[in-house]
């Protein structure tokens, strides 16, 4: 009897390590993955915005964006606009978009949202922190930051 009983303790031993093993291999990964697409579903309010060309003058201008899944939406400043989002374990996306193409002045308010909307594709990472959203391209290169909407200062 003894020696049936060795060999079902030893098969009981490899699967308790082999499950031991499998749930630390796991656990590295779900700490240091992109936010989620869920986390990234809301409508946000652009606060702040830099490019290779400076920081953006958002004086009385609202950028929006409404992300729903695979979509974004919102307001560039002056059009309507809806495109693409894709977001994997390490990264996001944007685009391409489609917009309205209305003329607004002063022309100002035209060249800042083509900066935004160029940023806005370029950015490939994406942050949550409580109600604030960052997008960002090599961390530096171009930053978007947006307050989650109806949660804002104004």
């Amino acid at each position: 009897m003894r020696t049936k009983s060795a060999p079902l303790a030893a098969v009981f031993a490899a699967a308790g390590l082999a499950l031991a093993l499998a749930g630390c291999a796991g656990s590295p990964t779900s700490e240091v993955a992109a936010p989620v697409a869920d986390e990234l579903d809301a409508s946000w309010l652009l606060t702040a915005g830099t490019d290779t060309s400076g920081s953006f003058a958002l004086d009385d201008v609202s950028i929006t964006l409404e992300i729903d899944g695979t979509v974004a939406s919102g307001n560039s400043g002056c059009n309507s606009y809806t495109g693409d989002v894709e977001t994997t374990s390490d990264s996001v996306s944007f685009g391409p978009f489609a917009s309205t193409r209305m003329a607004c002045s002063p022309e100002t308010v035209m060249a800042l949202e083509a900066r935004y909307l160029k940023a806005l594709e370029a950015a490939d990472t994406a942050s949550v922190d409580g109600d604030t959203l960052t997008l960002s391209l090599n961390d530096d290169a171009l930053q978007l930051v947006f307050t989650a909407a109806g949660n804002s200062s104004e």
